[in-house]
Formats: C-alpha cells, sequence, structure tokens
C-alpha cells in the first residue's frame, strides 16, 4: 500500500476504474454545463431579450444532486473493491478527500469553460465550501454504512416471482441478496451509470448500459430524456436539425419518427447527458399518412 493510504490494484482493474472516471466525469461535465445560468440578462442578444426578461431561476438544489451523484459514482466504484482488514476507515477516508478534489477540478473546468459564454455555475449561489461539503457528507454516510452496517437478521424466503425477476434482471442479478441490502443503494432510483457501477463492483451485471424495454413508451421516454437533459423541444429541434413543432409532435404521439430521426435524437441527446442513449421505437398509428 503506497503513502496515499490506496491499495494497488491489478492493470486491468485500474484500467476499469479510470474508465469510470472518464464517463462520471463526462456526465457531470455534461450536468453543469445544462444547468449554468446567464450571469445578467443583458447576456442575450436583444432580439431575444423578450422571451428572457427575467434571469433563469437559481436551482442550486439541482447542482447539489449531481456533485453527490458523482461522488457516489465515484465511491461505488473503487471503494467496494477495498478489502475489510486494519486501516480500511483511513483508506476509505483517503478515498473520499480524492474525490472531493476531483469533483472541484470538473467544476472549475465548467465554470471556466461556461464563462466565455456569459453563464456561470456559481452564479446559483453556492460557495465552494458548500459544494465540498455537500459531496463529503454524501461519501461519509457511505462510509459510516460501510463500517458500521446494519446486523443481519434471518428474513423469510423472498416469493417466487421476486426471486426470477433478481435471477433475470441484469442489474438486480446480484452476488447474493445481502451484498444488495449492505449497499444500502437503491438501484431502481439511481443514475444509469450509477446502477452499472454498483453492480460491476458487485461482480455481476453486464458491461453495457440498460436498454428500453420492449413495448416502452417512445413519447414518455424521450419527455424524460428531455427533462433530464434540462432542455426544451426547440433545443433538441437546433441539434438534430427539425423544426420545433415536429419534436412537439413527437413527444405528443401525433407522429412517429423514422429510424433516421430516432437516431438523431439518441446522439443529441447521448453527447448532452454523457452516456449511451437507446430510445425504444415508435409504435406506428394506423391514421398515420407520412412519418415525420
Amino acid at each position: 500500500m503506497g503513502k496515499s493510504n490506496r491499495p494497488q490494484f491489478d492493470a486491468d482493474t485500474e484500467a476499469h476504474l479510470e474508465g469510470i472516471r472518464v464517463q462520471a466525469y463526462r456526465v457531470l461535465w455534461g450536468q453543469l454545463s445544462q444547468i449554468a445560468i446567464p450571469l445578467s440578462a443583458n447576456y442575450f442578444p436583444s432580439e431575444q431579450r423578450d422571451r428572457h426578461s427575467a434571469p433563469p431561476a437559481k436551482t442550486p438544489k439541482a447542482v447539489l444532486v449531481y456533485l453527490r451523484s458523482y461522488a457516489r459514482t465515484l465511491y461505488f466504484a473503487e471503494g467496494t473493491l477495498y478489502q475489510q482488514q486494519p486501516g480500511i476507515e483511513a483508506m476509505l477516508q483517503g478515498l473520499k478527500r480524492r474525490i472531493v478534489a476531483m469533483m472541484m477540478e470538473v467544476v472549475a473546468g465548467v465554470e471556466k469553460s461556461v464563462r466565455d459564454r456569459g453563464v456561470s455555475i456559481a452564479n446559483h449561489g453556492l460557495t465552494e465550501h458548500e459544494m465540498r461539503k455537500a459531496a463529503s457528507d454524501e461519501v461519509q454516510t457511505l462510509i459510516r454504512a460501510r463500517l458500521n452496517p446494519p446486523e443481519m437478521v434471518d428474513r423469510p424466503p423472498l416469493p417466487p416471482e421476486v426471486q426470477r425477476q433478481m435471477h433475470t434482471h441484469p442489474l438486480r442479478t446480484l452476488s447474493r441478496e445481502d451484498d444488495l441490502r449492505r449497499s444500502g443503494v437503491d438501484l431502481e432510483s439511481t443514475s444509469p451509470l450509477l446502477q452499472e457501477v454498483v453492480a460491476l463492483a458487485l461482480g455481476s451485471a453486464k458491461t453495457s448500459l440498460p436498454t428500453p424495454k420492449e413495448g416502452q413508451n417512445f413519447c414518455e421516454e424521450l419527455d424524460r430524456l428531455l427533462r433530464e437533459a434540462r432542455t426544451t423541444p426547440e433545443g433538441i429541434a437546433e441539434k438534430i436539425d427539425v423544426d420545433p413543432t415536429t419534436v412537439y409532435r413527437h413527444k405528443s404521439g401525433k407522429f412517429s419518427p423514422n429510424r433516421t430521426t430516432v437516431g438523431k435524437y439518441e446522439r443529441a441527446l447521448s453527447g448532452i447527458l454523457g452516456y449511451e442513449v437507446k430510445l425504444p421505437m415508435p409504435v406506428k398509428r394506423h391514421k398515420e399518412t407520412k412519418r415525420q
């Protein structure tokens, strides 16, 4: 073990961890860039002033949600690999400090980048101390859960249908049922990247991100992804080179996009969100005479 109180891993594991760090870096960069707000209303060009007479609302809670998610992702990626041994607390505390430092590097890089466009992350009103504390507290909670796990009690076996679901769902097929309980993570409510990290750390997931379920509603999924990306139909329309009215029609289900347009949506949203997006193919409506 080196002076940094960090265990030494083999080359493959180090490469895997670096890949997760890069992916988490891209996701956080994209999320923070999307919610940066103008330094003043005068930032907007004169022809847009009427539409933007009031500055966008500050959403410091959104910033903190993204920072905490980033911290959790890196903790589960590396911290779950640390073996229980003397000095484990010092190793986890060292990991926490490195995570916070890497996070603040991302914040500083995004701030420098977006200020060239007249927008800012700092304009949400959070101080550097508040951002550091949010990530540090998030990881510290996970460390406490690791060092003081809840006492396991004998439980009745799960119903057969639940056992079958856990066996067939790639993100719930963990090495042991108790691993999921000890992890303290609700996989169904976390981001796709964090879902994959937790499952990979427990050694039991496929290496690809979840794909849309068969029959999943295209309109609902498109609407959900637009909200997750914090972009508007007008914004995504510009990226895929279509009229905003077309996006509204796709979102409402009045018209179904063809495969080419679905691919454009996937590429544009993947670029914004920082992970590969897969949209379900919309069901063709019988009354449609032409697909947009």
